[in-house]
């Protein structure tokens, strides 16, 4: 089977006075506003995926769109991360009907089937939006840790 994994990366440029005063923050405080940025624009991206789910027709059981979840990831060389994707039921409850396996055959197509991508057309159209969410957290939590007086 082929990856089934969809990914963004990001290479922020712009926003000097931002990134300036982020750096002023400890790296403790630089990670965890860099954590809430990032799962902020995460979420952005999830529920438009979950609008491409629905606006295409794919939902049946509802298996799909209650699936669509991001998780908090460090991977090794990357300062934060978050993976965007469609998990297979819960851990206590795998039931065929909260069980959408099939999610990967929609986004990329089988062989008599041409896919429909809701997952990567979400990183697609939420780019900018997702960027200005990132913007606005981190604005929002410099603010409020320089208002507190900690660093």
């Amino acid at each position: 089977m082929a990856n089934s994994s969809v990914g963004i990366s990001v290479d922020w440029k712009g926003a000097k006075e931002l990134l300036d005063n982020l750096s002023n923050l400890s790296r403790a405080t630089q990670d965890k506003l860099a954590f809430q940025a990032t799962a902020a624009a995460a979420r952005v991206v999830r529920k438009s995926a979950q609008d491409n789910i629905q606006s295409y027709g794919l939902i049946e059981s509802g298996a799909l769109i209650g699936n669509v979840a991001f998780a908090k990831k460090k991977p090794e060389g990357t300062l934060f991360s978050y993976d965007i994707g469609v998990r297979h039921g819960t851990v206590k409850q795998i039931k065929q009907d909260d069980d959408p396996f099939y999610w990967f055959m929609l986004e990329f197509g089988t062989v008599k089937r041409p896919g429909t991508p809701f997952l990567s057309l979400a990183f697609d159209q939420e780019k900018s939006t997702s960027l200005e969410t990132m913007r606005r957290v981190l604005a929002a939590g410099i603010e409020r840790v320089l208002a507190r007086g900690r660093r």
